[in-house]
C-alpha cells in the first residue's frame, strides 16, 4: 500500500528511507512545509545529536523512490495539518487509480 507521511518529525537519513522503501509496497510520499516552525524547534528539542540536521517534515528529502510535495501553501504552522489533510492527500493524488501501462508484447 501506499504511505503518505504528512510533516513527519523522523531523520532525513538516506539508510532510515532506503529501510522505509523495502517496506512500502506502493508510494512513498513526504509531505513537507518549511513553515512548519513548530516541528523544526521540537524535532531539534528532542534530539539533540541532530541539531544541525532538519526533521524531513519541513525538507525536501533526496532518497530513491520517495516521492516530496511542498505543502508550504498549505501550511503556515504545525496546527495547519489537521484542517489541511484532504487538500494535501487531493495533492498527492492519494486514493486515485492508477494508470495502468501495458507492455507490448
Amino acid at each position: 500500500e501506499d504511505v503518505v507521511l504528512i510533516g513527519c518529525p523522523t531523520s532525513v537519513s538516506l539508510a532510515s528511507w532506503t529501510a522505509c522503501r523495502r517496506v512500502v509496497a506502493g508510494r512513498l510520499i513526504n509531505c513537507y512545509s518549511s513553515n512548519d516552525l513548530m516541528l523544526a524547534l521540537m524535532y531539534r528539542i528532542k534530539n539533540l545529536r541532530s541539531i544541525l540536521s532538519p526533521p524531513a517534515g519541513i525538507i525536501k528529502v533526496d532518497a530513491p523512490g520517495l516521492e516530496n510535495y511542498d505543502v508550504s501553501k498549505l501550511i503556515d504552522s504545525h496546527s495547519d495539518y489537521c484542517v489541511a489533510v484532504r487538500e494535501i492527500l487531493d495533492m498527492v493524488g492519494y486514493d486515485q487509480p492508477r494508470q495502468v501501462i501495458e507492455k507490448a508484447t
